[in-house]
């Protein structure tokens, strides 16, 4: 079961590294450096605590990251 959440973690902090990368707003900067904090956290203490907390930060900041959609008449 740890090496379940430690491959999930792995994946919260590609997908968060993959955002980093790529920023387009400090919110989403700064909450998915959280992210990859609670990832590296997760990856040397196994514990689902952990891993969803970071995973309901990152989704957070995803959900308000997205700039309003230029529409053309």
């Amino acid at each position: 079961m740890l090496y379940i959440i430690q491959i999930l973690a792995a994946i919260l902090m590609g997908t968060a590294i993959g955002a980093i990368i790529e920023p387009r707003n400090k919110v989403l900067t700064i909450g998915s450096f959280v992210a990859v904090g609670f990832g590296i956290a997760t990856l040397i203490w196994p514990s689902w605590l952990m891993l969803s907390i970071g995973t309901v930060i990152f989704l957070a900041v995803q959900s308000l990251q997205r700039d309003p959609v230029a529409t053309r008449a």
